[in-house]
């Protein structure tokens, strides 16, 4: 796989700053702040089975009336399982924002649930992946994507009783909405770092010997890389490799998806790093990178949650 500097960055920005829903008015954040911190109260009160049935009937009304983000997933479906037939893409997109839904939910039930309840939702192995890699006393960065519960794999290691900070974005968001997502990220000991902040802060960290997480799939700041996802191509950032050079920090690969056959609810990895001989420095971490991230959006094209346009290519 190669991976080459991105000579597009303009292209790049007109997708970096769009979220799920459209950018509402300042004054529109602290409500949205506000009912936010209530469906995480409600998520916590209400029994999983009753909240889960509202959320899926959430996503299935989300799925027909939010049809720039529709269009995206499918779109995203056309690159990444381009081996399936139409109807099941289409079944696969609902089912997109269906497992969002989902996961979004587990997510705001976390400030509620106790370190054990938290640890018996899930399974994830490798551990001795990140035990022998924070040994070296560098440190260790923890490379994902937005695939499967993103949001809860930080959490769920702080819990096991690991020192993880993780880069969030900030950028575009009102500072009540990001005090809110921050109360359930935050809630079994994650510390977060703003993407503001840029690569000092995660160099801080990992001198102190904790892990640092990022996200590798979609750039939100800083230079990026092209390379193959799936059929079609897209720019990952390439701020995570250039962390590890500036660091020695050993790097790993981190996923936590919703288990398909039900129990337990997530099921997950930690991965070391096998790059390619025949590429050296960053480009080598980028393309084993992109090569992770593009096997694993085949694996669970319906648990790929990036809702912004970022492909190369005109088409599937």
């Amino acid at each position: 796989m190669t991976c080459r500097p991105s000579k597009v960055h303009g292209r790049t920005s007109a997708y970096n700053s769009q979220r799920f829903f459209r950018h509402p008015r300042p004054a529109a954040h602290v409500v949205y702040a506000f009912l936010f911190r209530a469906a995480t109260v409600a998520a916590g009160l209400v029994p999983r089975p009753a909240a889960a049935a509202l959320v899926s009937l959430g996503a299935d009304v989300c799925w027909y009336v939010l049809r720039t983000r529709r269009r995206v997933v499918e779109q995203n479906l056309q690159f990444i399982a381009s081996d399936r037939s139409a109807r099941e893409r289409r079944q696969l997109g609902k089912r997109t924002f269906r497992n969002m839904a989902a996961c979004m939910l587990d997510f705001l039930r976390v400030p509620a649930l106790s370190a054990t309840e938290l640890e018996m939702m899930l399974d994830w192995s490798g551990r001795e992946h990140l035990d022998r890699a924070l040994a070296l006393g560098r440190g260790a960065i923890i490379i994902g994507a937005h695939v499967g519960n993103f949001e809860i794999a930080g959490p769920a290691v702080a819990a096991r009783g690991y020192s993880i900070h993780a880069y969030v974005e900030d950028q575009d968001i009102q500072p009540s909405m990001f005090r809110a997502y921050e109360r359930c990220r935050s809630a079994t000991g994650l510390r977060l770092i703003p993407v503001s902040e840029g690569a000092r802060a995660g160099r801080r960290a990992l001198a102190d010997g904790a892990i640092v997480a990022l996200l590798a799939d979609r750039v939100i700041s800083g230079a990026g890389r092209e390379v193959t996802i799936g059929h079609g191509r897209r720019i990952i950032p390439a701020g995570p490799a250039a962390l590890a050079r500036w660091s020695e920090a050993p790097v790993l690969f981190f996923h936590l998806v919703l288990n398909p056959t039900g129990a337990p609810r997530y099921i997950g990895a930690v991965e070391p790093i096998e790059l390619d001989a025949n590429l050296s420095g960053d480009a080598a971490l980028i393309a084993w990178t992109a090569e992770r991230i593009s096997r694993l959006v085949r694996d669970y094209p319906d648990q790929w949650f990036v809702f912004q346009s970022g492909w190369l290519d005109q088409q599937g």
